[in-house]
């Protein structure tokens, strides 16, 4: 062990858990003021005496990569996934650049993606992008089952439970994002 080095080196760190319910902008946000906290107990730490430090190049494992910038059409579903890749890629994408499909040719933002709790929750059979309202829930096919979409949004309209979106709209609801995806 050697003492840190602020250029490069570690001199602290704390792990903080990512749940099946967050989303992109909560772990952000969670990391804001974990790190702040972080940040005061360093300083504290380093007012009581030198601290130990780890090069940055020790932790890594090689095959780590800068992550790219995001773009707003980087957020377009692709149904044709998993269940949990669609979730997940939702969630990722939430708040920005946001997650989205196509509804009757329309833009349609979404969030707050929930999995089936079984394989007997939710309607059988439907096809990546083909959706169905069920029991006052919007079900979504994907590669292999089906998820439910809570929140939508069009364009200059805030975000809604998609079944009150519906609940107006005039045109059939067969399939999301038809449009090759």
């Amino acid at each position: 062990r050697s003492l840190c080095d602020w250029s490069s080196d570690v001199c602290s760190s704390d792990l903080t858990p990512v749940t099946p319910q967050d989303t992109a902008g909560s772990v952000y946000g969670r990391l804001m003021k974990e790190g702040a906290g972080l940040m005061v107990d360093t300083a504290d730490a380093l007012a009581q005496g030198p601290l130990d430090g780890v090069p940055q190049d020790a932790l890594l494992r090689g095959n780590e990569r800068n992550a790219p910038k995001l773009f707003r059409q980087d957020g377009r579903v692709d149904w044709r996934k998993s269940p949990r890749e669609v979730a997940d890629f939702i969630r990722g994408m939430t708040p920005f650049p946001g997650a989205w499909t196509t509804l009757n040719g329309a833009t349609m933002k979404i969030k707050e993606p929930r999995l089936a709790d079984s394989a007997q929750e939710g309607p059988a059979g439907l096809a990546p992008g083909q959706c169905r309202v069920e029991d006052d829930r919007f079900w979504v096919g994907t590669s292999g089952g089906c998820l439910e979409i809570v929140q939508g949004q069009f364009a200059g309209k805030p975000f809604l439970p998609v079944i009150e979106i519906l609940r107006g709209y005039r045109f059939p609801v067969d399939s999301l994002g038809t449009d090759g995806h």
